[in-house]
């Protein structure tokens, strides 16, 4: 589902495509670890996973400009938008 400013998120609207991306792609966690900890269902995780992976350059783009504007105020970027603080 695409929001109302152009951001792909779940089917409930309430987490991003991009974190689910980033938490299974990068940061290892599996689809039933992502869906616990966002209280989704995995069908909603898949999905998920499938827009990422369809869309992988342009997520690995927005990816790098986030981590290069977090740089450039001190910020730990891929920690941060690994969501290890999440």
């Amino acid at each position: 589902m695409i929001d109302d400013n152009g951001i792909p998120r779940t089917i409930n609207k309430r987490v991003k495509v991009k974190m689910i991306g980033q938490k299974h792609f990068m940061g290892g966690l599996s689809a039933d670890e992502i869906a616990n900890h966002y209280a989704i269902t995995l069908g909603d995780v898949f999905a998920d996973l499938a827009y990422y992976a369809d869309n992988r350059a342009a997520f690995a783009a927005d990816y790098k400009a986030n981590i290069d504007l977090l740089k450039q105020h001190g910020v730990d970027g891929q920690a941060r938008l690994r969501g290890d603080n999440d």
